[in-house]
């Protein structure tokens, strides 16, 4: 590489449209992150306001004279309440915190010393700063791609529990009207 090309600006070399890609993409990953776990944090709060509301269902029923609940209400009860257990367990494992391996200190580190601070070769310091980048989003893609599928299924086993506890109540007004 000649003097000339070590010192353009970054703005004069192709590297310039890929870093604006890369620092996309890495902003995109680190929302994703954000609104996983913030919706894992819903689904703990739904499943936790549906059980209760289900056990002051069961403590009617039980409670009621004319109301003694049958086989179909009590699987249904425990299969809710079930349902709801698994959701928030699944949606808090969404919660754990992984290791998203953001810029280590060695490479910051070494970034603020004198020589590589003072180095005309801007545009290899964009290529470093890109090359942090893909690692960064390549480890969050494949964390938040769990974490999305873990909360998929805390949704599925909260829409089973839900069904599970729509069947307990309407067995149970069924045979209260009765």
């Amino acid at each position: 590489m000649t003097d000339a090309e070590g010192k353009r600006a970054p703005s004069e070399v192709a590297g310039s449209v890929y870093a604006v890609i890369v620092k996309d993409q890495l902003s995109e990953e680190r929302l994703r992150k954000t609104s996983l776990e913030q919706r894992a944090f819903s689904v703990i709060a739904t499943s936790g306001a549906l059980a209760t509301l289900l056990f002051g269902l069961a403590t009617f029923a039980v409670q009621s004279a004319k109301v003694s609940l049958n086989s179909c209400q009590r699987d249904s009860i425990v299969a809710a309440v079930a349902g709801f257990l698994v959701s928030a367990v699944l949606a808090l494992l969404a919660q754990i915190p992984l290791p998203y391996h953001e810029a280590g200190l060695d490479p910051l580190n070494d970034w603020t010393k004198r020589a590589p601070w003072q180095s005309p070769d801007v545009v290899e310091a964009a290529r470093e700063e890109a090359v942090l980048g893909y690692f960064t989003i390549k480890v969050a893609r494949r964390w938040n791609n769990l974490k999305a599928w873990v909360l998929f299924a805390a949704v599925f086993f909260d829409v089973l529990a839900i069904a599970a506890a729509a069947v307990a109540a309407a067995a149970t007004v069924i045979a209260a009207a009765s």
